[in-house]
């Protein structure tokens, strides 16, 4: 009997000191009810939304095997913008807005800046800013033709694997006269290490065509020449501070296939060599653009295509 009435009343001790966990106890009307008066409490804002990049040029937010990867909150470091635009010398900084009065010779850019949702557990672990080119002009037919080109010259340049690798793109204007809009892009990304890489596209702003060195010069071997003496001057004026980073650049040769990577400037033809230095060492890179002035051209410019103005014969 005194067995019995002991285990009843430790049966009723452990019963009654224990309490059932409160299921509401994390829930957000819980934590308001004991947080006290509304003068008490601190709530965080929202989170701004940003506007997702429409084109499929931009991406869609990566997917991995285990699902879709969450898109990040904040937009990525502006610094991009403000870095030297290498390997681009010719640039300083970038031209994003032009105004065209004279819509035979030259059109209208103005940026468009968009966010891409970005991921927030892999690359770049922010939401990309990129600011693209739109063309206007009141002939449609001429604006969508040269946009065409621009977003074309977009997709050659962006990831097609990786979507999360992208931070930041941008442009810059170089020329915009002379019937000849010539823009380079550039866009910045992370991944294993941060890179940097650049795309370059002039257009006839009469066909909304891509112009190419077939159509604007002529004895390309010779032009090809002069511009691999000016290559051959800036490596020799290079120093050697990494002697493994320069076995390459000493066997460099500006050809005739290299001929396609030109800029169009009011100073002349700027031609540009690739050293394929990786992103690391870019730094120890020479001079890789060569700038052709007009003088120069005189005997390589053809009068009939789209670079004649530059000796003198209108567009």
């Amino acid at each position: 009997m005194n067995r019995a009435i002991t285990l009843v009343v430790v049966l009723l001790a452990l019963f009654g000191c224990t309490r059932m966990p409160d299921r509401n106890a994390g829930s957000p009307a819980h934590r308001a009810s004991s947080a006290g008066s509304p003068a008490m409490r601190s709530e965080s804002p929202p989170s701004p939304v940003s506007e997702a990049v429409p084109s499929a040029t931009m991406g869609e937010p990566a997917h991995s095997g285990s699902g879709s990867l969450r898109s990040a909150t904040s937009d990525c470091d502006r610094v991009h913008e403000y870095q030297r635009w290498a390997p681009r010398e010719t640039t300083t900084s970038p031209i994003l807005k032009e105004d065209c009065f004279d819509s035979d010779n030259c059109i209208t850019i103005r940026p468009v800046t968009k966010h891409n949702p970005g991921c927030s557990n892999d690359g770049a672990h922010c939401q990309p800013i990129v600011i693209l080119p739109q063309a206007l002009a009141s002939d449609s037919k001429k604006a969508n033709a040269i946009q065409a080109i621009l977003d074309e010259t977009i997709e050659d340049v962006m990831p097609r694997e990786d979507d999360c690798w992208l931070s930041f793109l941008d442009y810059t204007i170089h020329f915009d006269e002379h019937g000849i809009l010539d823009v380079s892009f550039r866009i910045s990304g992370s991944g294993a290490y941060p890179s940097t890489f650049t795309q370059h596209v002039s257009i006839a702003i009469a066909t909304g065509r891509r112009i190419t060195p077939d159509v604007s010069f002529r004895e390309l071997a010779e032009l090809a020449r002069v511009v691999d003496k000016k290559l051959q001057a800036a490596v020799r004026t290079t120093p050697t501070v990494e002697p493994d980073h320069y076995k390459y650049n000493e066997r460099a040769t500006f050809d005739v296939g290299n001929l396609a990577d030109f800029i169009v400037t009011p100073s002349g033809i700027v031609f540009r060599y690739d050293f394929g230095l990786p992103h690391v060492t870019r730094v120890a890179s020479p001079d890789s653009e060569y700038l052709i002035t007009p003088p120069e051209l005189k005997h390589f410019i053809d009068l009939a295509g789209p670079l004649g103005w530059i000796l003198g014969t209108p567009p």
